[in-house]
């Protein structure tokens, strides 16, 4: 599934975007998801003005139809780079998306010039994020002990500048 990656800088992608990703957080709240967590639109609203983004994007064609895919969210904490919200469309979930979406974080982090370790939490039980997270190097360093609000352990994960 190809698609291409890209900076979402302006105001007018912003809000766009914003209005995309809220409906996203609402659906996942919907099924149940366990990752929405704290994320409601004012909350998405002030990462999409604090944090630096990247999203990636997948064309239509006559097998699917295209859009936005996924996004990655991350900050720049000096010591690391801390990654605070990644999500994948349902739809296009099992394609390596989020693979993707973090060789280009990973990128933008090298463009900086500073080799920094890469931090991430996730809740315990979402193991298909536990994995991917894996896949691309990420391995546990901590634990959080009944962090979210119904009583789940939040895992601490680095991936090492060295993988970076």
């Amino acid at each position: 599934m190809n698609g291409s990656w890209r900076w979402c800088q302006t105001d007018e992608d912003q809000q766009g975007r914003l209005l995309e990703i809220a409906s996203w957080v609402e659906e996942a709240r919907r099924n149940g998801e366990a990752w929405v967590g704290r994320w409601n639109r004012e909350q998405l609203a002030k990462e999409i003005q604090q944090a630096r983004w990247i999203i990636y994007e997948i064309p239509a064609s006559a097998e699917q139809s295209g859009g936005l895919a996924g996004f990655i969210f991350f900050r720049d904490l000096n010591q690391a780079w801390e990654i605070s919200l990644t999500v994948v469309h349902p739809r296009f979930r099992g394609h390596r998306v989020f693979d993707r979406l973090f060789m280009a974080a990973c990128e933008a982090f090298e463009a900086q010039g500073v080799g920094r370790d890469v931090w991430l939490e996730v809740r315990a039980d979402n193991a298909s994020a536990i994995a991917a997270y894996t896949r691309v190097g990420f391995v546990l360093s901590g634990r959080r002990k009944a962090y979210y609000a119904d009583g789940m352990d939040a895992l601490l994960m680095t991936r090492p500048a060295s993988n970076n």
